[in-house]
Order: C-alpha cells, then structure tokens, then sequence
C-alpha cells in the first residue's frame, strides 16, 4: 500500500485583493457592455432575475434623481425605506442626501469599476459603523 500524497497548500494571502489593473476593468466592462453574459441577459426570451433586479433598481435610482428632494417623512417611498431598514421615517430623506444614485451607464463605467464603487462601500460601511449597524470595518 502506498502513502497517500499529500494535499498542496497554497501559500499565498488571499485576503488582501490588488486593485484591478485599468487593462482588466477594460475588459471587464466590454464583457457586461456585450451582453454576452448568460446570467445577466435573457433566458428564454425572458429576463433574467438579475436583470429584472438592476433594472427596478434603476428605475428607484432615477425617481429618486428626478424627485427625491420632494421627499418627505410621509411620502409613500420614505416610508417604505423606513419599514425595510427599520429607520425612522423622518430620518430617510437626511440619510438618503448623503447617498450618490449612479446611473447604469455611470456603473458600466472605468471610473465606477476602476475604484469608485469600492470608495462608495467603504464610506456605507464607516456610516453604517457609526450608526452601530455593524461592528467593525475590516481593512481594504
């Protein structure tokens, strides 16, 4: 009987991730910009569940662009946000102005997937810290 082989380690910190090089964030963003991708197009001529996700999302983002300085305490949309974050309703429009509403374009985009979208994370989980939401922010 032989001895078993052993397993090989990988001996390398995963835990730190390098930043994407501009060359992989050009190709990133030509794959999505494609459609190319199954999982994100449509499936049997119909939508897929992610697609139907990032586009009511899109349509919030851009009422919320259009109109979201009207909104108030009693607006059906605050007080919607307020029961699914368990906030208090009159806190919802102070805490949405401290939010950006990128566009879909404006995601697809080298400056939003070269670095502006891990920027905008780590501010929501500092803010989320300070509120006692969360209990540490791990770093980069």
């Amino acid at each position: 009987m032989t001895a078993p082989t052993p397993t090989p380690s990988l001996q390398l910190d995963l835990s730190q991730q390098e930043p994407m090089p501009p060359k992989g964030v050009a190709v990133a963003l030509a794959l999505m910009q494609s459609g190319k991708l199954h999982r994100y197009g449509e499936t049997d001529g119909k939508l897929s569940p992610v697609v139907a996700l990032v586009k009511a999302l899109a349509k919030a983002d851009e009422e919320y662009r259009k109109d979201g300085k009207k909104w108030t305490a009693d607006t059906a949309q605050v007080k919607a946000i307020a029961k699914m974050t368990k906030a208090d309703a009159k806190d919802v429009p102070a805490a949405m102005s401290l939010y950006k509403f990128p566009t879909p374009a404006q995601q697809l985009s080298a400056a939003w997937l070269g670095g502006g979208a891990a920027k905008a994370m780590t501010s929501t989980a500092a803010f989320l810290k300070e509120q006692g939401r969360i209990q540490e922010v791990k770093p980069d």
